[in-house]
């Protein structure tokens, strides 16, 4: 349950579960259509922004430090200590039941779960009744720590207690199976309604005014998750007397073990078994898209959604649908379901706006991006994720110019070297506007790096190699920038490498940037030696190449802490540079001057570099 706040007014919308949804509907992608600048304006203009905060019965304290738990959509400030805010509620609180089921809750939420059994004796010698309300609050809190084990002594808890497990405790038990990735074992617990020596309460219909269950007592479903169709085997032989709840965590448990394709396996089985779906299991089979990259498919959910039962659409499905289209680079697809979000008057948060940004950011619509940007300096700054969409927009930016370039080098025309000119000016006028937002973005120094990695990357895309070669000696000199060993003081190497090969004209420029960057107080490494060898051969200079490759440098073996919102793998970077330069040089010497070959093997021997020219990368 969610309560949505305005950013100038409060509004409370409440997001229900109903409806029910049957059929598949073929859609083209090619029937999209692309939104205009004008109409994308209008839009963001006419739609009103919305973040979101939790409304559940737990100490106001708590829902503000909660912080990103478990899917939350909202972050925590860190201020108070939880604990003791917890205490002071549950103390003011009559020792009932209920006060109990809420406490493990939270408990749960916490990460707390060694209290629970301390808790429960509790109850027990206040000789307050266990319900199954207290049960399953503290099975959900054991599966949300992913804790299967205590469930299922949970569950025997139960048995002793005289209570029956019923569906209410069956959807947690499934969640908590799946969680640990005991797939198997909760397919048999719907398919027979049993775990171990436990019995489930449940799956029962009526013959003859007498009640008769309905579940197999044995069923083979051994390496049902070999295959989607092993699996999908298995879902038909589960009798269709659960409710969507139970049906829901099965596909929250698949998805959060990255399970995606059977997740999309067992939303399909339910709509094949005509099962009234809520906007949950629909936002889920969303977001398996998502992660499968599968636009054409999210594109037939919202259709099916549209032509069938609209009222399910809401804020989170619409996120989670521009999010897909944002991976898989599809802005049409993602301007689409924005577009059919406006119309429906649904008031969208900041994670559509944010994965909205993010498909301008990769497909280098930069004017719609900035457009976009700006309409979220209108919420809160609470609901905004540090400088994130301030990185998203010059990503728009660098790949609207990287995209310039690409059309002029396949072309080459008069026409497109004035529009790569032009875009490159403007590209650059904007960097240079928007550098001191993105500074005050930053927020004492955690993301500074970030943004002035950012401005440099910009300013080598529009050639500006003056100015790159300032922000370079700016960031390498700055003791103000987290820059670590792994991570961040990898990508200054991969910087300086690349305004090196840029700047490669002579044999005097190519020693002279090595020497400034060693002013810098930037040791020598891979990916500069690297560059430096590209250049040398490109000058048809062996020696200095061979030369500058014999001297020590630092090679980077892993690199950590990747931001998300980077694509691409480091290390199989610097692998393919290897190669492609040891490459280059090996066929340069092999025709231009053989005598020079056992200096480069020596070499190659001594680095511990011979295995990047194999026979595979000579042929």
């Amino acid at each position: 349950m969610y309560r949505r706040h305005f950013c100038r007014r409060w509004s409370c919308t409440i997001i229900e579960k109903q409806g029910s949804l049957n059929n598949l509907e073929q859609s083209s992608l090619n029937s999209l259509k692309e939104l205009s600048l004008e109409e994308l304006l209008e839009n963001l203009s006419c739609q009103e922004l919305y973040g979101e905060e939790p409304e559940v019965s737990i100490p106001p304290v708590t829902k503000q430090l909660l912080g990103r738990k478990s899917g939350s959509k909202w972050t925590s400030s860190g201020v108070f200590h939880v604990a003791d805010d917890v205490n002071r509620w549950f103390d003011l609180n009559p020792r009932t039941s209920h006060s109990y089921a809420t406490l493990l809750k939270i408990l749960g939420l916490l990460g707390q779960t060694e209290l629970i059994d301390f808790y429960l004796e509790e109850m027990k010698r206040q000789k307050i009744v266990i319900t199954e309300e207290v049960v399953t609050a503290a099975a959900s809190s054991f599966a949300l720590c992913h804790q299967c084990d205590e469930v299922k002594k949970l569950l025997l808890v139960a048995k002793e207690e005289g209570i029956v497990p019923s569906e209410s405790l069956i959807s947690v038990t499934i969640l908590s199976l799946m969680r640990s990735g005991y797939f198997e074992d909760a397919i048999r617990v719907l398919a027979t309604g049993r775990l171990e020596d436990i019995e489930f309460d449940i799956c029962f219909k009526k013959e003859n005014d007498e009640e008769t269950n309905i579940l197999s007592p044995v069923v083979d479903i051994q390496h049902c998750m070999q295959s989607e169709e092993t699996f999908s085997d298995a879902l038909k032989r589960i009798p269709d007397c659960y409710d969507i709840v139970t049906w829901t965590c099965l596909l929250k448990g698949l998805f959060d073990k990255g399970r995606y394709s059977f997740c999309l396996t067992a939303f399909e089985h339910l709509l094949s078994r005509g099962k009234e779906l809520d906007s949950f299991a629909f936002d889920i089979a969303v977001q398996s898209c998502d992660k499968l990259r599968l636009i054409s498919r999210a594109v037939e959910i919202h259709q099916l959604l549209k032509s069938t039962h609209p009222s399910k659409l809401n804020s989170a499905i619409y996120s989670s649908l521009i999010s897909c289209a944002a991976s898989c680079a599809d802005h049409r697809a993602a301007e689409s379901f924005y577009e059919d979000a406006v119309s429906r008057k649904i008031a969208l948060t900041y994670r559509a706006y944010f994965h909205l940004l993010r498909v301008y950011g990769r497909t280098g619509q930069h004017r719609k991006a900035i457009y976009v940007y700006h309409s979220l300096r209108f919420l809160p700054r609470r609901t905004l994720p540090s400088v994130h969409d301030w990185f998203l927009l010059f990503l728009s930016l660098r790949v609207a110019v990287q995209r310039t370039r690409n059309r002029y080098l396949s072309q080459p025309c008069t026409q497109y070297a004035t529009e790569l000119e032009n875009i490159r000016n403007e590209v650059n006028e904007i960097a240079d506007k928007m550098l001191e937002q993105g500074r005050l973005l930053s927020g004492q120094s955690k993301h500074l790096y970030g943004v002035m990695e950012r401005y440099l990357n910009i300013k080598m895309e529009v050639a500006r190699w003056d100015d790159a070669l300032q922000v370079l000696k700016t960031i390498s000199l700055d003791p103000n920038l987290p820059i670590h060993w792994r991570s961040t003081r990898f990508r200054l190497f991969v910087s300086w490498s690349r305004y090196l090969l840029a700047v490669a004209v002579s044999e005097e420029q190519i020693w002279q940037t090595l020497q400034t960057m060693e002013s810098c107080h930037i040791e020598l490494n891979e990916p500069c030696v690297m560059a430096a060898v590209q250049g040398f051969v490109k000058m048809r200079q062996p020696e200095a190449a061979l030369e500058v490759l014999q001297r020590p440098f630092s090679v980077i073996e892993q690199v950590e802490r990747r931001h998300h919102l980077e694509e691409g793998n480091p290390i199989r970077w610097i692998h393919s540079q290897r190669v492609i330069t040891l490459r280059k040089l090996y066929l340069f010497l092999k025709q231009y001057h053989p005598k020079l070959l056992d200096s480069f093997w020596n070499i190659l021997e001594e680095k511990g570099l011979t295995p990047f020219v194999n026979d595979s990368c000579i042929d």
